[in-house]
């Protein structure tokens, strides 16, 4: 059963890679609707989008949480 899972997974994450490769431009696209929808909350996005640029073969979004998350709010982590 396991076997069959793996090969599944497998198959789904080629496809997935072959989208993107192909779809280069429908993904930045994607990616730059998703970090305009998390500005206004508070998060900070870095895009690396450009291939020459970044050599990476999909774009790729960083993101970055709040600076006033639940944690920092509540006095937990180093102080």
């Amino acid at each position: 059963m396991t076997n069959g899972l793996v090969r599944a997974v497998g198959r789904w994450r080629l496809v997935l890679e072959a989208r993107t490769l192909v779809g280069h431009e429908a993904a930045v696209r994607r990616l730059e609707v998703l970090r305009v929808a998390l500005l206004p909350l508070g998060w900070r996005c870095v895009g690396l989008y450009d291939r020459r640029e970044f050599r990476f073969p999909v774009p790729l979004l960083w993101v970055y949480a709040p600076s006033n998350t639940a944690c920092s709010r509540t006095g937990s982590g180093s102080d």
